[in-house]
C-alpha cells in the first residue's frame, strides 16, 4: 500500500467515525418529531400553547431545531 493510499483510506475512515453520529443523530431526531406529530394528544384539561414567539427568537443561545423540538415534540407527551 502506498503512503498515499494509506492517508486517504485513514482519512475517509476518521471522517466516516465523526460524520456517522451526526447522521444517525439526526435521523433519531427526525423520528421522534415524526412520532411525536402521529401521535393525538390525550383528552385532558390542559392544551398546549403555541409558543408566543419565533422558533429562532433565542439564537445563537438555543437553536431553532431544539425549540422545535422541545415545544412541539417533547411538551405534547
Amino acid at each position: 500500500m502506498l503512503k498515499r493510499d494509506f492517508i486517504k483510506n485513514a482519512t475517509a475512515f476518521a471522517l466516516s467515525a465523526l460524520v456517522s453520529p451526526a447522521v444517525l443523530a439526526r435521523a433519531q431526531e427526525e423520528r421522534f418529531l415524526r412520532d411525536a406529530r402521529a401521535t393525538p394528544l390525550a383528552d385532558g384539561p390542559f392544551t398546549l400553547p403555541p409558543l408566543p414567539y419565533a422558533f429562532t427568537a433565542l439564537e445563537p443561545h438555543i437553536d431553532a431545531r431544539t425549540m422545535e423540538i422541545h415545544h412541539d415534540a417533547h411538551h405534547k407527551t
